[in-house]
């Protein structure tokens, strides 16, 4: 299995947490096995695991924004408060 160059770089470094999202699943099945993906995952401290989806028939975008939500430290972000209008 080759490695993404992302995966090893210095922004995956840090402290933000991810999701293998595999696109176009409608378009036919994956050369990797699901234990292949975990361990993929596992190795590379991908908490959010993989999940599988398509825009075209919508499959899983469900699960991947509700994982998005989890895995967000809502607690831990600043407030944002906007006093003005932008003109377009």
């Amino acid at each position: 299995m080759p490695d993404a160059d992302w995966a090893g770089s210095e922004e995956s470094s840090l402290p933000c947490q991810q999701i293998l999202v595999g696109a176009r699943v409608d378009r036919g099945e994956g050369r990797l096995t699901k234990k292949e993906l975990d361990a993929y995952c596992g190795a590379r401290g991908i908490r959010g695991g993989y999940v599988p989806t398509s825009a075209r028939s919508g499959a899983r975008l469900d699960d991947l924004l509700q994982r998005m939500k989890v895995m967000v430290p809502w607690d831990q972000e600043p407030a944002t408060v906007t006093t003005t209008t932008e003109a377009k």
